[in-house]
């Protein structure tokens, strides 16, 4: 969880960690921002074929397979986040009025509970 939003604070610094126990992940994110054809040759170590179980699943392709950023678009892009599958967003689009509205009504809101102090 919140695994992207990971930093080195004076308090906490579990990198060293992590890499210990993804070397192999973090040796091919590596060899791919300094060497596209040797990580070409080097992710098939990392990936295999999915078992039966999975394509049960309805998965395909490959597990742990490797997507450039280039690759992905609004045809294949996937949010694998729990609370993405638990509360999937849907956009709603309102007119400026209605915005306009839903604005005054806070402020107001605001008003009233300023008031009350």
């Amino acid at each position: 969880a919140n695994s992207d939003k990971r930093y080195v604070t004076k308090y906490h610094n579990d990198i060293p960690e992590l890499e210990e126990k993804f070397d192999g992940a973090i040796s091919l994110a590596r060899i791919y921002l300094t060497n596209k054809n040797k990580f070409n040759q080097e992710k098939i170590n990392f990936e295999r074929e999915i078992n039966n179980r999975e394509k049960e699943e309805g998965l395909w392709g490959m597990k742990y397979e490797y997507v450039y950023m280039e690759d992905i678009n609004e045809e294949n892009f996937y949010n694998l986040l729990s609370e993405f599958q638990l509360r999937p967003y849907q956009i709603k689009k309102i007119t400026k009025k209605e915005f306009e509205n839903k604005l005054n009504n806070i402020l107001q809101e605001f008003k009233e509970i300023l008031a009350d102090y």
